[in-house]
């Protein structure tokens, strides 16, 4: 979508939207009815506010954000990368369109990939935790998670299901991504060199129909913290 074309305007009283309708918010909250013909001056004004912050504010921004994800900054312990900031490649899919709280499912291929623009502030060794769901009918993936030339093999070995927490209780079914109960472990420990790379788990077997549904990878410094 173009963000240059997703404004809307509000003042106390009136709502110019993203198509250049306007609606009375105190008379119709539900945004019904079109008060463009009521309100010809405060629309004009209104159109202008939008037009202003299209030409200096949103030109200034990117196209696409292409800045990576800092990833072992020397004066943190800790670096989560979550699903919410990983493209997926091939069949991967996301729990919702909205990326917070969202983890990928439809692992099935050895050609699908989850992967992350990631800049190493600085270099270290790296235990590397995983959050992640699996029934015991697929497990056995082998996985490998690479970041530049350096790679760390894993296997899911232990079984964990999880139903979607909350979703018993929503007569609608939400917007928002549901959440699981998910399993931590240690996946093993991998090296990292400082500078811009590609950070990237892709399966290399696959017995079960599908690797897991993954949430999040946790790295901890297990070098010394300067």
């Amino acid at each position: 979508k173009n963000v240059k074309n997703m404004i809307w305007v509000l003042t106390q009283r009136l709502r110019l939207d993203k198509n250049n309708r306007l609606y009375d918010m105190q008379n119709d909250f539900g945004q019904r009815t079109d008060v463009s013909q009521k309100f010809p001056a405060e629309k004009k004004r209104l159109k202008a506010a939008a037009e202003k912050y299209r030409t200096e504010v949103l030109s200034e921004l990117p196209q696409k954000d292409q800045r990576p994800f800092v990833i072992a900054h020397p004066g943190h312990e800790y670096t989560q990368m979550p699903a919410r900031d990983a493209y997926g490649v091939g069949g991967v899919k996301r729990s919702c369109k909205h990326p917070n709280c969202s983890y990928y499912t439809n692992w099935t291929q050895t050609a699908d990939c989850i992967c992350w623009d990631v800049d190493v502030v600085k270099s270290g060794r790296f235990e590397v935790m995983l959050y992640y769901t699996c029934p015991a009918k697929d497990i056995g993936s082998s996985v490998t998670l690479s970041c530049g030339d350096s790679s760390l093999k894993f296997k899911i070995s232990e079984a964990h299901d999880s139903p979607l927490i909350g979703a018993e209780a929503d007569r609608i079914p939400r917007w928002e991504s549901y959440v699981k109960d998910w399993k931590k472990i240690s996946i093993g420990e991998i090296n990292l060199t400082a500078g811009k790379a590609c950070l990237k788990m892709q399966a290399t077997d696959i017995p079960g129909s599908q690797v897991m549904e993954f949430r999040l990878l946790l790295f901890k410094r297990v070098d010394h913290i300067m």
